[in-house]
């Protein structure tokens, strides 16, 4: 998808959500920052895409993102930069949607603690 056919959506309230216990034993957790990255060229960019839609399902989302990174363990986010949990939640994201109009999830910035 190109840059001029790309738009975001912020989650603007950080996260913080309860990860998997490792092998420590430890309670960890993970403040997050999410953006969901849309093609507007897709079919469903104008059901689903726009910042009305998505603010009426950002609790859906949210909940969401918290499930994928509760399977986690700090050890295995660290391991591959968060590419796993992203994948994860942008699987949960598009099957909750029943659509690919959201391609891609990042983290505007990720601590783990």
């Amino acid at each position: 998808v190109s840059i001029d056919d790309t738009a975001v959506y912020d989650i603007e309230e950080q996260m913080t959500i309860p990860l998997k216990k490792g092998a420590d034993g430890k309670d960890h957790f993970a403040l997050v920052s999410v953006t969901l990255v849309m093609n507007t060229k897709h079919d469903d960019y104008e059901t689903y895409g726009t910042a009305e839609a998505l603010a009426g399902k950002e609790s859906l989302v949210k909940g969401l993102i918290v499930e994928a990174f509760g399977t986690y363990t700090m050890e295995q986010i660290q391991a591959d930069s968060g590419d796993a949990v992203r994948e994860d939640i942008l699987k949960r994201i598009q099957t909750m949607y029943g659509s690919e109009f959201i391609y891609k999830v990042t983290f505007r910035d990720i601590i783990e603690q």
